[in-house]
Order: structure tokens, then sequence, then C-alpha cells
């Protein structure tokens, strides 16, 4: 007995939304890490360390976060005035085995407080020996 073949049933339209106007990344008060990394002309992954480590504050929904365009400003301000600084006086070569170690994705892997407290060393060196160059 032959077989009947079924039709095939043509493709229902689904009416698509209308489509939502994409806002500029500059115009943007709140941004995903994303965003923020190609705003910036810099890796996501540089980011999220500096999320981590604290430096950048965000606000998080769930596992989802937010980087504020004024935090972000004001994280890129910070970074510029310390590499000015880091530019101009020159630390100890023992505090930037350090620093490069405490920093380094594959160096030693300090504690959140070790790694606090040595940027607060070397922000102290840094003035100390910057104080002293103005008076020297």
């Amino acid at each position: 007995m032959p077989r009947l073949r079924t039709p095939i049933p043509a493709p229902v339209q689904v009416p698509q939304p209308p489509p939502v106007p994409s806002v500029p990344l500059e115009a943007k008060v709140g941004l995903s890490a994303l965003e923020a990394a190609e705003l910036c002309g810099l890796g996501e992954t540089l980011l999220r360390r500096e999320i981590t480590a604290g430096r950048l504050k965000v606000i998080r929904f769930g596992r989802a976060l937010i980087i504020p365009r004024t935090e972000l400003d004001a994280w890129i301000a910070r970074e510029t005035e310390r590499s000015t600084i880091d530019a101009a006086v020159e630390l100890p070569r023992e505090l930037q085995l350090v620093q490069t170690l405490t920093r380094s994705r594959y160096g030693l892997q300090l504690a959140r407080e070790a790694a606090a407290d040595l940027d607060k060393i070397v922000t102290l060196v840094k003035a100390e020996r910057a104080e002293d160059a103005k008076h020297g």
C-alpha cells in the first residue's frame, strides 16, 4: 500500500516588535562591562579585574552589573593621575617587583587586603618621593 505524504504547513508569520532605537554609548548613564571596555578601548577582562579589586565601583543586579558613567569617568581620571605619577616617580626595585606580581594575572595572587596594603605603601612612597623631588 502506498504511503501518503502529509503536506508541510506554510510557516506562520509571527509579528515582530518594533525595533528599539539604540542609544550611543557616549549617551548612556550606565554601561555593561563590555560596553565600558568598548568605550574606553580596553579589554573587558581588565575592567573586571578593576571591579574585583574594588578600584571601579559598580551596581549589581543579581549576576548582572552596571558601571555608572560617573564612576567610569572618575576611574579614568584616577588612573590617568596615577600613571602620570608612576612616570614621574620611580619606585624601589623591590616594590616594583611586588607591585608587578600582585597585579599579574599569572603571578603571585595575594589576598585583597594585602593588595590594598601594597597600594597604600606604593602611594605613600610615591608621595614621599614627589615631596622630596619638590624640595630637593
